[in-house]
């Protein structure tokens, strides 16, 4: 079923003294990049807002979110943020398609608290993405699992060259210049910078709570919709029913075209499903169990505890931790590699190159 269509974006006018917008300069807490940028758009007439990081096209940045969108969104009852990355919107660093940037959302969401805690609530916080956007919204779940409570991928990019039959680099032959120069490596010089970066592997072991929601059509030729499958596939595998796909097709009155949201974008109306779970409080934060098992592609930041394999953007690793034991047993999927793992204040540092259980201290 498709949801009915949202009506106009507002009948308020940016001018009224309760909607409050602005620009944010913030740090990079990975690399020393001092000018990350966002801006955001909040109506002042509700306290403790739900949060809405939304996440801009491939080749996009921080203003592909519009004012109409973020006073659409704001007029819902979000606080709205319209995140840039590094390499955007004057910021040092250079994207890097869903590697270290993604810890730049991380660090925007970490300052929201800090800095906006009269106005947001920091235990309402969630992701809407688009295209490169969305890919990224299906980064953040494998790589931070418990930071948002909705992850929201629209025609996102599941795989961006790990598998020749859907990855990106193979579809596209378009992108491949600008994905090699921002990843640093072809599929062919470096398969594990790609298999890092291939979302649908490691989502539904690492999404143990929250919701994810994946909308497509059925003729993107942006983005195909196998990129969406994927991510479904890689759920039903792990048995992890936290998802929601929606494939609209020609016989859909509402279609999940490939744009930005719009007043006049019908995926714009994509938010009459996540919507209502945000404004009704129906999904709770949440925190990656004690022990368990999970896929790190890259690295992972949870509540718990934090690992990063090398610099973050060429490795894998299957991980069993327990961190009432403050154990964890690596298995390194793509050669030798530098384990970085901190929790609570204890850290361990180890070059591993096959099965390798490590205690922090």
């Amino acid at each position: 079923m498709i949801a009915e269509p949202l009506g106009s974006a507002t009948g308020k006018t940016n001018d009224e003294p309760n909607y409050e917008t602005g620009d944010i300069c913030y740090p990079s807490t990975i690399d020393p990049i001092g000018n990350l940028h966002a801006k955001y758009a909040y109506y002042t007439n509700a306290p403790k807002l739900p949060v809405v990081v939304l996440v801009h096209g491939f080749v996009e940045n921080a203003n592909s979110m519009t004012s109409c969108i973020m006073e659409d969104m704001a007029h819902y009852g979000l606080f709205a943020v319209s995140v840039g990355m590094r390499g955007r919107n004057g910021a040092s660093g250079a994207p890097d398609v869903s590697g270290r940037e993604l810890h730049d959302i991380y660090d925007l969401v970490r300052f929201l608290k800090a800095n906006f805690s009269d106005v947001v609530d920091p235990d309402n916080i969630h992701c809407s993405g688009y295209s490169g956007g969305g890919g990224n919204v299906l980064g953040l779940a494998v790589k931070f699992p418990d930071t948002f409570q909705n992850y929201v991928a629209h025609f996102g990019i599941s795989d961006y060259g790990y598998e020749e039959q859907i990855g990106w680099w193979y579809t596209h032959p378009s992108r491949q210049t600008v994905l090699t120069d921002w990843i640093g490596f072809t599929p062919d010089t470096n398969p594990g910078a790609y298999r890092s970066r291939a979302h649908h592997l490691g989502v539904g072991k690492n999404l143990q709570g929250g919701k994810l929601w994946v909308f497509h059509d059925q003729d993107d030729s942006s983005v195909s919709v196998s990129q969406s499958q994927a991510i479904a596939d890689g759920m039903d595998l792990e048995s992890n029913p936290r998802y929601m796909l929606s494939i609209t097709d020609e016989t859909d009155r509402i279609r999940w075209l490939h744009n930005s949201p719009h007043a006049d974008a019908p995926v714009r109306n994509s938010r009459n499903y996540w919507g209502p779970t945000i404004l009704n409080g129906e999904i709770d934060a949440w925190t990656m169990p004690a022990s368990g098992s999970v896929f790190v592609q890259g690295y992972m930041v949870t509540k718990r505890f934090s690992v990063w394999l090398g610099n973050g953007q060429e490795h894998v690793a299957e991980l069993v931790y327990d961190t009432r034991k403050d154990s964890y047993r690596v298995t390194p999927l793509s050669g030798a590699v530098e384990v970085s793992i901190t929790q609570d204040g204890k850290s361990a540092t180890q070059t591993v190159n096959g099965e390798t259980t490590i205690t922090v201290s």
